[in-house]
């Protein structure tokens, strides 16, 4: 798992140094994206430190400190405000998963109550031989 966070880190240093790179001045002056580059180099340097401290040290402290970096899953919003039709796909998915559980959850209750029957029969049948 280290090795594919420290993938995941170097890519993301990569993408913010070719943004770097390709906007210049717009990448801070952009009123559009300079939240999500601040948000970008805020989640790198997290992410650093929390390398350089979990080498250093082992406090129970530092697991705290790994819940901030579930911002990262942050980023996926980024991408989605480009892909209207991803977009729609999840909120139609979102918006139905209230009946998907309660389909879910009136399967699990039939199996339930099947299994039961079944294991009446067989140890009914298991007593009588």
């Amino acid at each position: 798992f280290n090795i594919i966070d420290m993938c995941f880190l170097a890519w993301m240093i990569f993408e913010v140094l070719v943004n770097l790179r390709a906007q210049k001045w717009a990448f801070v002056n952009d009123k559009n994206n300079w939240p999500w580059n601040a948000f970008d180099i805020c989640l790198i340097c997290l992410s650093i430190l929390l390398e350089f401290l979990k080498r250093t040290y082992s406090l129970a402290l530092l697991r705290f400190l790994r819940i901030l970096r579930l911002g990262k899953i942050l980023r996926v919003l980024r991408v989605m405000k480009h892909l209207r039709g991803v977009r729609t796909i999840f909120i139609s998915i979102w918006a139905s998963s209230g009946q998907f559980c309660s389909a879910c959850a009136l399967t699990l209750i039939f199996i339930y109550v099947t299994s039961l029957i079944l294991m009446q029969g067989i140890t009914g049948a298991l007593q009588q031989n």
